[in-house]
Parts: structure tokens; C-alpha cells; sequence
């Protein structure tokens, strides 16, 4: 294992989430959650809102720290693939398929209260990051083509 922190990437699709840690040296997955159908759950069917989708992501990724051999508390970034229009760098999106979310919303706001109400801690020194979904999948692609990303787990 590197000396680099770890940091998060999580994926929203129109019917799936999933997160991982990830470490950039050298550049591995190091534990994933299963792409996971949010619409189904009954924490989102009793609330559907996109906090309540942050929140269910959060306790996702809470689990697999407790399975790894990292520390949240090393966490620098949270990377979100985002599959809707916004002012990525604002962290202001849409997504016309979750209630609450047709109009730009402050999600990196929301990711980190999600993750700072979930792990126990203020996450306000971890930076987010948001890219629509696509490019981050295209720039990996061409950054680690055909699987040459190493998984770790």
C-alpha cells in the first residue's frame, strides 16, 4: 500500500449508484460498493429527495471504510460523476429524474452534510469535485483503457 490518502469517487446514474476509495499513487481502486438500485430502496421510496440519495450513498461508503485499512478522517476529495446538466464548478446540478433535483441545486452542499452527518465528523476541508458523468467515463478511458485501472481489493 502508497502513502497517498485516499479519496472517494461515487457514480449517480439514472437508476444506480456506486462509490469507491480510490488512490492516486498508485492509481487504484482500492474497495468498491456494488452499483446499487436506489429507486428501490425503501429509505428513497419513503423520501425521495436528493439529500436522502446523498445519505444512502454515504452509508454505502461508510461500509467500506470499516471493511478497509483506511481512515476517513484521510479523505482529501470526494469526486462525483453527475448525470445531469449544472455549473459543475459551483457545484450547482440537475438531474431531471430525481425529485427536488430539476432545478440547479447545491449538491456538493449536500454530499458533504450527508457525509459529515454519516461519518461523524465536519467534512467542510474535503473538497468536491463534479464532472457529468460521461466524461469522467470517457477520460478514463482514455487515461486507463480497457481495465488498465488496478483494483487493490
Amino acid at each position: 500500500m502508497s502513502s497517498s490518502k485516499p479519496n472517494i469517487a461515487i457514480s449517480v446514474g439514472g437508476t444506480k449508484f456506486g462509490s469507491a476509495i480510490v488512490h492516486s499513487d498508485p492509481l487504484a481502486i482500492c474497495a468498491q460498493t456494488d452499483r446499487i438500485e436506489w429507486r428501490d430502496l425503501s429509505a428513497w421510496k419513503s423520501s425521495p429527495r436528493p439529500e436522502t440519495l446523498f445519505r444512502l450513498i454515504a452509508e454505502k461508503t461508510f461500509l467500506l471504510f470499516q471493511d478497509s485499512d483506511f481512515s476517513f478522517e484521510d479523505v482529501c476529495q470526494i469526486g462525483l460523476a453527475w448525470p445531469g446538466p449544472g455549473r459543475y464548478s459551483q457545484g450547482l446540478l440537475t438531474a431531471t429524474f430525481i425529485p427536488g433535483c430539476k432545478e440547479p441545486q447545491a449538491i456538493h452542499e449536500m454530499v458533504q452534510a450527508a457525509f459529515s452527518s454519516v461519518f461523524g465528523m465536519n467534512c467542510d476541508s474535503i473538497e468536491i469535485v463534479s464532472a457529468l458523468d460521461v466524461n469522467v467515463r470517457s477520460r478514463g478511458e482514455v487515461l486507463h483503457p480497457q481495465g488498465a485501472l488496478r483494483h487493490t481489493e
